[in-house]
């Protein structure tokens, strides 16, 4: 990813695209860009490429992969703005690891502890962005598996740390109801156990390599 231009402040994350909701919600916010991660088909891309030439907000692209897909990746990456591999388990981070230049989502779960220091490290030699989606956190805060998700995330975030690789909080939002404004999840480390001041140049290097790399 290049550095070239210069690096978002604030940018957002959200997987559904009424444009006109994110818009609206987004100038509020002052995101100033939001990218759109989903599975896209090459059809809903070329659409999505001229509905948001409509808006004045930076929309950008996401193709997730919830799977391993070798050749699909390589395709999309011609296609999309960036690329996103949804995660939560130890099989699709080693695959991430192995990649370079793209965004992983949830690089754990409830279930268990998905990341080690070695796909940590592999993280950050590769560029590859580290996404918290508070979305996730929403979902589960009232079941009986929000303490070991929190557990886990905590975990991953300390390992990500270690191994200085880029992490960003991002809304991850669903509906326009659960959007959040990036700059107020900023504090959402806190709630891991980790001070901000430290996760702080972890985010901003993930803030640099996504403002090189988004088209």
């Amino acid at each position: 990813m290049g550095n070239e231009k210069q690096a978002l402040k604030n940018l957002n994350l959200v997987s559904f695209s009424g444009l006109g909701h994110i818009e609206s919600l987004s100038k509020e916010f002052r995101d100033e860009a939001v990218v759109i991660a989903k599975d896209f088909s090459p059809e809903e891309l070329k659409k999505f490429a001229e509905e948001r030439k409509g808006f004045a907000t930076n929309f950008f692209s996401c193709k997730v992969f919830s799977k391993k897909d070798d050749s699909g990746l390589q395709k999309f990456r011609k296609l999309a703005d960036t690329a996103a591999i949804y995660s939560g388990s130890l099989e699709m981070n080693a695959w991430a690891s192995r990649q370079k230049n793209v965004l992983v989502l949830q690089p754990f779960s409830a279930d268990k502890n998905c990341l080690d220091l070695a796909t940590a490290n592999n993280f950050r030699d590769n560029s590859i962005v580290s996404c918290f989606l508070f979305s996730e956190f929403l979902a589960e805060k009232n079941s009986a598996r929000a303490p070991f998700l929190l557990k886990n995330a905590a975990l991953a975030l300390k390992l990500l740390e270690k191994a200085q690789a880029p992490v960003l909080f991002v809304s991850g939002a669903r509906s326009a109801n659960e959007m959040r404004a990036s700059k107020d999840l900023a504090s959402f480390p806190a709630l891991l156990g980790a001070k901000r001041e430290q996760i702080a140049p972890l985010s901003a290097k993930a803030l640099e390599l996504l403002s090189g790399a988004l088209k």
